[in-house]
């Protein structure tokens, strides 16, 4: 005897009825998109899709700056840090710098983030970026 409420008939509420084609018909598969991968905060998801466009060569703006994004969540920083010098010499943004130097904030490289957030524009992350490089570095005249 199955009682209400238990595991048993909350299983079967669960099941979805898939979607019924008319047989003999292809169906398209659907391509996962990278907004969806990046709403669920899913980053392994994302750097597969945009390596894959990168390598079939598909055109999508600014694919080098979403890889490395992509890398820089996942925890991946030096692969990062590589897309992000390949974006820089692909693409004329000068904001690219400064998230490069939080890829190099993060593996504990303050120099080499000082060095390249002062490449990048003013703006609020460059102060930030400069006063925590400062402060780990005991520098009380930056």
């Amino acid at each position: 005897m199955i009682r209400p409420g238990t595991s048993l008939t909350k299983q079967k509420q669960k099941r979805v009825a898939l979607p019924k084609f008319a047989p003999g018909k292809k169906t398209e598969s659907l391509r996962p998109q990278l907004e969806d991968f990046l709403n669920n905060c899913d980053y392994v998801g994302a750097i597969t899709l945009l390596d894959f466009e990168r390598k079939s060569r598909q055109d999508r703006p600014r694919l080098l700056m979403w890889l490395a994004y992509s890398y820089f969540h996942n925890g991946d920083y030096k692969k990062a840090i590589d897309t992000y010098d390949d974006a820089i010499k692909k693409e004329n943004d000068p904001q690219l710098h400064a998230y490069k130097a939080c890829c190099f904030y993060a593996l504990t490289q303050y120099e080499e983030a000082e060095e390249s957030i002062k490449q990048a524009p003013d703006s609020a992350l460059k102060t930030r970026v400069l006063f925590h490089t400062a402060h780990k570095r005991n520098d009380e005249a930056a």
